[in-house]
């Protein structure tokens, strides 16, 4: 009898602590072991299909600025401020963006192979056997030298072509003397001692020569009035002058 009142004490006593703790465990979720979830939790568990991760819905910073992601980038890889065309060199005289000393190759690159070319044996004051390369289309003459491959003189009697400072055949003496007296200093003659009008030294023994009378054989300027007229524009060097 004494078993029996014991036994029933014992299972009265686990059925109450057993009620307590599951009261405690339903106020308290906090206490519950990390590995055990709520079964509300089990969906955001399951992985997404093809075995991707779920993700937000926060759109993409090409989406905000209104881009589709494929946008941001040219076929070719550049950004459209990286396509652009090639830019005149400003920092040395040239004409159509060529200058002295370049590969011949920039002049093909810059106005193209429509040229006749005529070859000269005799090298005369430039050292070298040379080629003159006439773009009579666009007005314009070459001195490539055969075994530097570079430009050594260059002479401009068309209206198309300008140089770098925007000077061309046809503009005003008063407007090229102004411009150019500005920055850079005229020789004299080695045979007058007289200054070379229109002439303009510009460095490294190189010259740029606007002539007002190109028909009258000679680079040599005479009178020149503030009305007078470019009619040809040569790049060349003092020592390949007489």
């Amino acid at each position: 009898m004494k078993k029996s009142i014991a036994l029933t004490v014992v299972t009265v006593t686990l059925v109450l602590c057993a009620i307590g703790l599951a009261v405690v465990l339903w106020t308290y979720p906090s206490l519950i072991p990390s590995g055990i979830k709520k079964s509300t939790d089990v969906e955001s568990q399951v992985p997404a299909k093809n075995g991707q991760e779920n993700k937000d819905n926060t759109p993409s910073k090409n989406e905000q600025d209104g881009q589709k992601p494929d946008e941001s980038k040219a076929s070719n890889g550049q950004s459209p401020g990286e396509q652009q065309e090639k830019e005149i060199d400003t920092s040395k005289i040239g004409i159509a963006g060529i200058s002295l000393g370049d590969p011949k190759d920039k002049v093909k690159e810059y106005l193209g192979d429509d040229y006749k070319e005529i070859y000269q044996e005799e090298g005369g004051y430039f050292g070298e056997a040379y080629y003159v390369w006439d773009y009579s289309n666009k007005g314009i003459t070459f001195i490539i030298g055969k075994d530097s491959g570079k430009v050594l003189e260059i002479e401009l009697i068309g209206g198309e072509l300008s140089t770098n400072m925007g000077d061309k055949v046809g503009d005003t003496a008063k407007d090229i003397l102004e411009k150019y007296r500005a920055k850079y200093k005229e020789p004299t003659s080695i045979h007058t001692n007289e200054k070379l009008e229109g002439w303009f030294d510009l460095g490294d023994t190189l010259l740029i020569i606007f002539d007002f009378d190109k028909d009258d054989g000679s680079l040599v300027n005479g009178k020149i009035q503030p009305d007078s007229k470019v009619e040809m524009i040569k790049l060349t060097s003092s020592m390949f002058l007489d």
